[in-house]
């Protein structure tokens, strides 16, 4: 009964309707099951190849489209900062070791994901009890593929946007639409009024 008043609340705040109303309990059941509370928080970072989250605290952040924060060598192998090559004011910035030019350390349109990235959040979405897809077309192959890996594999499935998207009709368990900065926290705190 908590549970469902929790979630019926939560879904009020969010302005979702009875629908959800199950979904959400069943994310807040799950929430719940643990003695202590333990958030392990991995970001599956898609198109944010700034470095925010990492600077924000974020333990576990797969790069999956790279870190505009390092410069790499095609040639080497060999890794720079961008701040560094930007201090030195050379352009187009050369590698430290073998003096070829630097690429950005992200992928670019034709490029393949990094095959570390990829595998590694393919098998985090097939362990994950709950996925929370958040501000994404999902439109761009292969990334839009993990929450239907992630659903398949018997998660929850919450999504966060805007706007409706394809995931929404076909995948997603809970759609709790608006502003990401809006709507975490209102999640965050309904989570942590109950535990």
């Amino acid at each position: 009964m908590r549970l469902e008043q929790g979630a019926v609340s939560l879904g009020r705040r969010l302005g979702v309707d009875g629908f959800w109303v199950k979904p959400l309990a069943r994310l807040l059941a799950l929430a719940m099951k643990k003695e202590t509370l333990y958030l392990a928080v991995i970001v599956l970072q898609i198109l944010d190849v700034d470095n925010l989250h990492q600077e924000a605290g974020s333990r576990k952040v797969i790069e999956y489209h790279g870190n505009g924060s390092r410069l790499i060598c095609l040639a080497c192998g060999a890794e720079k900062s961008s701040r560094e090559a930007r201090q030195e004011g050379i352009f187009p910035p050369l590698c430290p070791a073998c003096r070829a030019v630097l690429k950005p350390d992200v992928v670019l349109f034709g490029e393949a994901i990094p095959s570390g990235a990829a595998v590694e959040s393919s098998l985090l979405v097939r362990e994950a009890e709950v996925l929370w897809v958040i501000g994404t077309s999902a439109q761009v192959a292969p990334a839009s593929y993990l929450p239907a890996i992630a659903r398949s594999a018997g998660a929850l499935v919450l999504e966060t946007n805007l706007e409706s998207t394809v995931l929404t009709c076909s995948v997603t368990d809970v759609s709790l639409p608006g502003k990401a900065s809006e709507v975490v926290p209102l999640l965050a705190d309904e989570l942590e009024r109950l535990l």
